[in-house]
């Protein structure tokens, strides 16, 4: 039996386990093996005999509001996990009741130190939520048609990750030194700041671009401590009302041409890997959707005139046909004596001829006319009053002429009603060819 005492003696001393006995009622401490002891600075018995419970473990003055020493039972330990802030450490207890032989019942607890395994568990639950949460921002700049939808629900999914006020993405003009907020996702009840934030100089964050560089992002916890108060940079995140900010910058070809951030970040600060992570594939989706956007505007741009093109006016007309239009009007343009200018005074005057044409029309319907053929333009005014109209045909008969010297033949048609789209084009267009017979009439 002995032999036993011994060995109980040996395993309470070098047990790495954290062990007291208490009273439960008067909550005064009796024992407390020699682990705790370390964790506590004590030397020896004196130096905790008579004290609470709650005053020497967890520093309060007052029985814990978290003490569970009403569920405790003498069959079974009450197990519990329970981070202690006045030692620093979180730990697994085991508590129950035992009986002295004098027939006392105390509280006994055993409490293993988790903080590195809780650590650990915690970045390895975080990480597989930054995973998760970057491959839903994958899925949603893929799945989405809509770049604007896309990137706006993507800047959503980062902004809740950090449980931020603002998520957004400022893109930069190299070539201007300007910066621009493109994008930007708000969480409930903050003011949208992306009208404000445009065409600022880049110069106004030339300290967070050398972090950039040094670092590949950046956390400013405060505002108010880390930056000038004189400072533009300051100035402007201090009218937002921010107070701390992450950011991560977007890299072409090794040069910075814009970053994404989220403001006021309240969770997952130290974790900024996601943001890193994201910025590679929002920089590819907004490249992608830009050369998309290049080649649909050539596809839609007349090459010589720098008009729209016979491409985007059927779009155009389509869109139209199922609208609700007030009014239209429609202009067509023939140039006149083309196949002439071009045999007598080559093709470089027979170009210069059609510009001409275009120059009149788009300077009176700008962002409205169209070259549908060689020779061929018209512009299309949805919902425009007749005199408004008129005066526009008025501008277009100045610059190209009239007669039989007119550089082109113009033929319209204005219309208060608007249930045959294409019946009122093709009035337009018999109004031209009239138009173009009385000239090669008079021409011969």
């Amino acid at each position: 039996m002995s032999d036993y005492k011994e060995f109980r003696k040996i395993i309470l001393k070098h047990t790495l386990n954290n062990i007291y006995l208490s009273d439960p009622e008067t909550y005064e401490i009796l024992y407390i093996n020699p682990t705790l002891q370390k964790s506590l600075h004590i030397q020896d018995h004196s130096e905790y005999k008579g004290q609470k419970c709650y005053q020497l473990l967890h520093g309060k003055k007052a029985p814990c509001e978290f003490c569970n020493n009403c569920q405790l039972t003498r069959d079974d330990f009450v197990i519990w996990d329970h981070y202690n802030d006045y030692l620093g450490k979180m730990y697994k207890a085991y508590d129950k009741l035992v009986e002295t032989k004098e027939g006392r019942i105390l509280r006994l607890q055993i409490a293993v130190d988790i903080t590195e395994e809780d650590a650990q568990r915690r970045s390895l639950g975080l990480k597989v939520e930054s995973e998760q949460v970057l491959v839903r921002c994958i899925h949603t700049l893929s799945e989405n048609v809509d770049q604007k939808k896309a990137i706006n629900r993507m800047l959503q999914l980062i902004g809740e990750f950090y449980n931020g006020a603002r998520a957004y993405i400022v893109e930069f003009d190299l070539q201007q030194g300007l910066m621009s907020n493109t994008y930007e996702w708000c969480n409930e009840g903050v003011t949208e700041e992306i009208d404000n934030l445009q065409d600022l100089d880049i110069h106004i964050i030339d300290n967070w671009l050398k972090e950039f560089k040094e670092k590949g992002s950046f956390y400013l916890s405060s505002v108010g401590k880390n930056l000038d108060k004189s400072s533009l940079e300051y100035q402007i995140l201090a009218a937002q009302n921010i107070e701390s900010l992450i950011a991560a910058p977007l890299i072409e070809n090794g040069e910075i041409v814009g970053f994404i951030g989220v403001d006021d970040t309240m969770r997952n600060t130290a974790h900024v890997d996601l943001l890193t992570s994201v910025s590679y594939f929002v920089l590819n989706d907004i490249q992608k959707r830009k050369m998309v956007a290049e080649l649909e505007r050539m596809s839609f741009e007349d090459m010589l005139t720098g008009l729209q093109n016979r491409n985007k006016y059927m779009h155009d007309l389509k869109k139209l046909e199922k609208e609700q239009l007030q009014t239209i009007g429609i202009a067509y343009l023939d140039v006149n004596g083309l196949k002439k200018t071009n045999d007598e005074q080559g093709h470089q005057a027979g170009d210069d001829l059609i510009k001409l044409v275009a120059n009149a029309i788009e300077s009176a319907f700008p962002g409205q006319a169209y070259r549908i053929g060689g020779d061929e333009f018209v512009a299309v005014c949805p919902n425009i009053v007749q005199d408004e109209f008129e005066q526009k045909l008025e501008i277009v008969r100045e610059k190209v002429g009239s007669g039989a010297t007119a550089k082109a033949s113009l033929g319209a048609h204005w219309s208060a009603e608007v249930l045959d789209l294409y019946k009122i084009v093709d009035c337009a267009d018999e109004k031209m060819y009239e138009m173009k017979k009385i000239y090669h009439e008079s021409n011969g």
